[in-house]
């Protein structure tokens, strides 16, 4: 129910009015309600039925559309630096917010990679001018941990990443003992440490089903690539972190999990905090929109357009996340947002590289399964913007509520297919090409100011934060 608030005695900024907002709960999950938004300095002043709101020197007219908060996305490559011509700060968060997204955490491969502080400078230099949403960045773990640490954090790093598949710093390789010497290193920081899965150190593991490939796709490049990343790579490494970081104490994220076997290796993780064996010791996850919605069938009809680190996999694991993510094991649904040109993803599949662009197409996405029924409004603000929020801990970003930031997107119904050729992002490619959606974001607003309406930017360049997480 809406809360009975006391009026302010002066007007504010903005007025969203015939708007329709979640107020969801355990019984009520699909509850909306006809509303407005007042708004004041960037931030949510008062959420009321229309009478009870203040005057305000601007209105927006939702016309009984359906308001959410700005998706959080924890895991995006926006490039820029010597990688600007895949995507750029600005490109990456003009899809961002033409995507719903408002606030965005960068990945740290990029060129040069963000691995010790010059280069987090680096990094935050060239994007502040060119951000139109929040956005905040990862780093590798610095070779020199005991000097980098302090100054990384003080720069307000959001976490750390493992990427044994491509070393950047000695930390990257998988070894036991190197792992826990960063770990009990990390531990006071309490910094998430997300973890790209594979066991780079177990590549003659073949998949059990690898017979069943081989007369599906034939001998050929991606018969071979699907031997080379089964699930069994992923479970081994999602058991190998988490063994590490039981002993340490800390927080790893599992980015991108995607198979059946994983997620079983995952639960044994939340059992063990349920059990209290270690109060320190933390494990989140995400799922990206491909291993949601596609399966590997899907890399007989598309090729490179749907080649990815962890790859497709089949049906019976789409339906096992989709089933964790809707009861609350999963955490969250991140992008994975990996763009690059077209040219280079109509290569040969094996010299063509990974990763596809969602930064547009996420949230149309997973709100068609709202509208469609399989998928209930508290779910969706949970796995897109609160639990990314809190996991990440960004402060007062994640929720309609008093006192939080105004980040917020209009969603519109529709009937139309996913076109590649209209993103504002710098690849013009998707393995949602064709796809059916039910709704797309109308209009999306970055703490109360309109940098996204229907089909235009209206952002400045660099009118986005560069955050930090809250301690």
């Amino acid at each position: 129910m809406l809360r009975a608030l006391v009026m302010t005695a002066h007007d504010v900024d903005l007025k969203i009015i015939n708007a329709k907002v979640p107020f969801v709960s355990e019984i009520e999950p699909n509850n909306l309600v006809e509303c407005g938004i007042a708004i004041n300095d960037g931030l949510i002043e008062q959420v009321a039925k229309p009478d009870n709101l203040p005057k305000s020197d601007e209105v927006f007219d939702a016309k009984g559309m359906v308001v959410l908060p700005g998706l959080v996305d924890v895991h995006a490559h926006l490039r820029g630096l010597n990688l600007s011509y895949k995507e750029d700060f600005d490109t990456g968060t003009m899809a961002a917010v033409a995507g719903g997204i408002t606030t965005v955490l960068d990945m740290q491969n990029t060129d040069p990679p963000t691995i010790n502080p010059e280069n987090l400078k680096a990094k935050k230099e060239s994007a502040k001018s060119k951000i139109v949403a929040d956005v905040g960045f990862f780093s590798s773990i610095p070779d020199d941990l005991i000097n980098d640490l302090p100054k990384m954090i003080d720069l307000g790093i959001a976490g750390f990443k493992i990427y044994p598949l491509h070393p950047y710093t000695k930390y990257d390789i998988y070894d036991r003992d190197t792992v826990l010497e960063a770990f009990l290193k990390l531990s006071g920081c309490k910094l998430p440490i997300c973890i790209h899965a594979i066991d780079v150190s177990s590549k003659s593991i073949k998949s059990k089903n690898k017979g069943a490939l081989e007369q599906d796709f034939g001998s050929d490049e991606i018969t071979n690539f699907l031997n080379k990343h089964p699930p069994e790579l992923e479970a081994s490494a999602v058991k190998f972190y988490s063994e590490i970081a039981i002993s340490a104490g800390v927080h790893i994220h599992i980015s991108h999990l995607s198979s059946l076997k994983s997620l079983e290796i995952f639960k044994l993780g939340l059992k063990h905090i349920r059990d209290k064996k270690n109060g320190l010791f933390k494990i989140t996850a995400d799922v990206s929109p491909h291993h949601l919605f596609l399966t590997k069938e899907e890399l007989k009809r598309r090729g490179a357009f749907a080649k990815m680190v962890e790859p497709l996999r089949a049906k019976e694991d789409n339906d096992i996340l989709w089933h964790a993510l809707k009861c609350g094991t999963l955490n969250i649904v991140a992008s994975e947002h990996a763009p690059h040109p077209k040219q280079e993803k109509e290569k040969s599949f094996s010299e063509a590289p990974s990763g596809v662009p969602n930064l547009e197409t996420m949230l149309p996405m997973m709100y068609t399964e709202v509208l469609e029924g399989r998928l209930t409004y508290k779910r969706l603000i949970e796995v897109c913007s609160e639990n990314p929020a809190k996991v990440f801990n960004l402060e007062k970003k994640g929720m309609i509520r008093e006192g939080y930031f105004a980040d917020l997107v209009v969603i519109s119904n529709t009937n139309e297919k996913i076109n590649p050729d209209n993103f504002f992002s710098k690849a013009k490619h998707s393995p949602f090409d064709g796809r059916i959606i039910k709704a797309k974001p109308y209009a999306t607003f970055l703490r109360g100011v309109k940098v996204y309406e229907d089909g235009e930017i209206l952002a400045k360049p660099g009118c986005g934060n560069i955050i930090r997480p809250f301690h």
